[in-house]
């Protein structure tokens, strides 16, 4: 299976159902690569844990990853931005972002793919 594109996602609204599956670790990725997820939330935690991404990516690199941003963590859209380009980097198809229309305005505006929540 190859791994979903937004523009797979977008073509397949209405079409067929997705599965997709919070994870925390490497090993839980794996298996829900293994068995054909089509879709990965790893999260920012407020437990003081945080989800390996890295890890997570490795274990499962032919997955969609979505990764949501920590609501009420960051100090402003510029630390925001920051955070959003290195969970990027560390491999996210796209952000969930809890935080508020401008928040996700200011990351569409910077081409980050983003998963709003109203």
């Amino acid at each position: 299976m190859s791994k979903l594109t937004l523009k797979d996602l977008f073509a397949a609204k209405g079409k067929r159902h997705l599965t997709q599956v919070f994870v925390r670790t490497p090993s839980e990725a794996a298996a829900c690569e293994e068995a054909g997820i089509d879709m990965l939330v790893a999260a920012e935690l407020h437990d003081g844990q945080s989800s390996d991404y890295v890890g997570i990516r490795k274990a499962a690199p032919n997955t969609f990853l979505t990764i949501g941003l920590a609501i009420n963590t960051y100090a402003g859209q510029a630390e925001i931005l920051r955070n959003a380009y290195r969970l990027m980097g560390v491999g996210a198809d796209t952000l969930y972002c809890g935080y508020g229309i401008p928040t996700i305005k200011a990351l569409a505006d910077e081409y980050i793919p983003v998963v709003g929540h109203v």
